[in-house]
């Protein structure tokens, strides 16, 4: 049986507020300002397009965006959970987004598809409803909503489109109102060509108006009429389900049967029967509730009636209205530098952003405030070396803000002057002890790079739980780590550029003590030391081979003794180098060192 993800519960938006005194934020901005037919594509307020990425979704497999929703993989049509884990922000750049084929593109390449979004809006999103004016979100009528930090999709009079890609007909806009019981073929990249059933869980049913209001959900029909559609209309037509929204259970999963049985819960009295298959294998959905009435609704599925995806899909459970996060309970970390002040504070649950707040005095009032800020570090810069700062964190969502957190103070200082011949001194004194994932020594609280104060000087290229610091000194094995990496990311390769923050551009020295070393001569055991490579592979590097400039049996570190001093002398480096530290898999237990120096010759 296909296992389902579980629902993540991601953060939230937050609300705007104007406090202290302003100053420009840290977060990212939404993207979403023109129209969204041309280039570039949108991009979501909540994650940057960068990390979503765009994903297609072939016939039969199916699938989600792999902006946030899971793949569902080969056994379901379509698996939706409206961006967990993607969405945050709740406005209407996550509602762009979502209609955008940056959070899921159409599989089928068009040129005169102007926007191939796997899911397409056929009401209440486009200014004067066309898409050549660019989106003009109306959140209460159709969007990405939250429930509780849960993205969930909202129906109000909206309706949009699940595979339709674009039709050979010359209109406004090929993708609404052109489909006909006159049609001979349909467009779509939904396979429904065998027995399939959908269900969605009803977060929200709400029918506000005097008259009786409906959720549907057509095939290949991107109108609001039944008969407009290759199927025609009637009992066996293409509209599929057309339930009262009063009939509508919050905390239930409706399941319709094509052809069989419609539920509106799980056991519950039968509210339909679809006698024929409607659908091929080029079909789309259209999904819609009529004005008057409200549905919340989530954890779309589509799958054949063989498969049975529903079991491992979460709980369903009724909509709950998002709260502001607590504040913050820990006062954040402040590490002073020339002219800066980094500060790190642990994440909020619910939290989608943050406001940071910093004075001369241990107070908000008449403080400097940074808003919007999407990660849990910032760098405050120019100021004033000396000066001693008072900073505080608060957390926000799109319920509210949270109270400030305690502070935290730090002193910029200008550098000590030191001497020029010497790269690198470091004892690990001020590394506190734990494995990589507790010590700060992979952090900017302990050193950052002299070119960005967000990113750190030391990095765990692998093998991360075998390297740990204790007693201001630093032991590892069948691990490795880089010094001075700017893009540890980015894996090393013959010709390319090294990014790194040392000027190894003239011959050096590397010196360190091995001050325990507990390992047995089996002859198997080695070290190495790399330039500008963060690989374990010698060639992975501008300097080719070269790069490896030293490699030692973990028995003779030192000459010809397992403990003692290790000195390296190269002339292979660029102004723009780091180093890469490393004990193979034949290490079996750490080398313990300390009283790093690099200087030149």
């Amino acid at each position: 049986m296909k296992s389902w993800p579980s629902t993540a519960i991601p953060l939230l938006l937050f609300s705007s507020m104007s406090v202290l005194t302003a100053c420009s934020g840290g977060g990212s901005g939404s993207g979403n300002e023109g129209d969204v037919v041309s280039t570039p594509p949108p991009v979501s307020s909540s994650s940057s397009s960068s990390s979503s990425g765009s994903s297609s979704s072939g016939s039969s497999s199916g699938g989600s965006s792999s902006s946030g929703s899971s793949s569902g993989g080969s056994s379901a049509i379509l698996y939706e959970n409206f961006g967990d884990g993607q969405f945050s922000n709740f406005d209407e750049a996550d509602t762009e987004f979502f209609f955008s084929q940056e959070y899921k593109a159409l599989s089928t390449n068009n040129s005169e598809d102007t926007r191939p979004s796997f899911y397409y809006p056929t009401c209440c999103f486009f200014l004067n409803d066309n898409p050549a004016d660019g989106p003009e979100v109306a959140l209460e009528q159709m969007g990405i909503v939250s429930d509780n930090g849960n993205p969930s999709m909202l129906l109000d009079t909206g309706r949009f489109t699940a595979g339709q890609t674009r039709p050979d007909i010359e209109a406004t806009d090929p993708k609404k109102n052109t489909t006909s019981n006159t049609d001979f073929t349909t467009w779509g990249e939904l396979d429904l060509s065998a027995d399939y059933r959908i269900s969605f869980c009803v977060k929200d049913a709400t029918n506000y108006a005097a008259d009786e209001n409906y959720m549907q959900i057509y095939v290949d029909n991107n109108t609001t009429s039944e008969a407009s559609s290759f199927w025609g209309g009637g009992g066996q037509g293409s509209r599929i389900f057309n339930i009262p929204v009063s009939s509508l259970i919050p905390g239930k999963r409706v399941e319709i049967n094509v052809p069989g049985n419609t539920y509106v819960e799980p056991g519950g009295a039968l509210k339909d029967i679809r006698p024929a298959r409607v659908g091929n294998a080029s079909s789309f959905l259209q999904f819609r509730v009529e004005g008057g009435a409200t549905v919340i609704f989530d954890d779309l599925l589509v799958e054949k009636q063989t498969q049975d995806g529903q079991t491992s899909l979460p709980a369903c459970t009724t909509f709950t209205p998002a709260t502001a996060p607590d504040a913050p309970s820990e006062a954040p970390v402040a590490s002073g530098g020339d002219t800066r002040i980094v500060v790190t504070w642990n994440e909020v649950l619910s939290a989608s952003s943050y406001d940071l707040a910093y004075n001369t005095s241990d107070s908000t009032e008449g403080a400097t405030l940074v808003e919007g800020i999407t990660n849990p570090q910032y760098a405050l810069e120019n100021l004033a070396n000396g000066t001693q700062y008072f900073v505080f964190v608060r957390a926000k969502n799109s319920a509210g803000t949270s109270d400030w957190s305690p502070s935290a103070s730090a002193t910029p200082e200008a550098p000590v002057a030191t001497d020029p011949n010497v790269v690198l001194l470091e004892d690990f004194n001020a590394a506190t002890n734990g494995d990589s994932s507790e010590t700060n020594l992979f952090t900017t609280n302990y050193k950052s790079v002299s070119s960005d104060p967000l990113k750190p000087f030391y990095n765990v290229t692998a093998g991360g739980s075998n390297i740990a610091v204790a007693g201001g000194q630093l032991g590892y094995n069948n691990a490795r780590f880089s010094l001075g990496e700017t893009e540890p990311g980015t894996a090393t390769a013959a010709g390319l550029a090294p990014s790194g923050d040392m000027d190894l551009s003239q011959p050096y020295e590397i010196s360190f003590e091995v001050v325990i070393n507990d390992n047995v001569d089996d002859g198997t055991g080695k070290c190495q030391v790399y330039v500008d490579n963060n690989t374990t592979g010698s060639a992975n590097s501008i300097h080719d081979g070269a790069s490896k400039i030293f490699e030692a049996s973990v028995m003779q570190l030192a000459g010809s003794s397992p403990t003692g001093t290790v000195i390296i002398t190269s002339d292979v480096g660029t102004a723009t180098s780091f180093l890469q530290f490393r004990c193979d898999s034949g290490v079996e237990t750490p080398i313990t060192i300390d009283n790093l120096v690099i200087q030149y010759q």
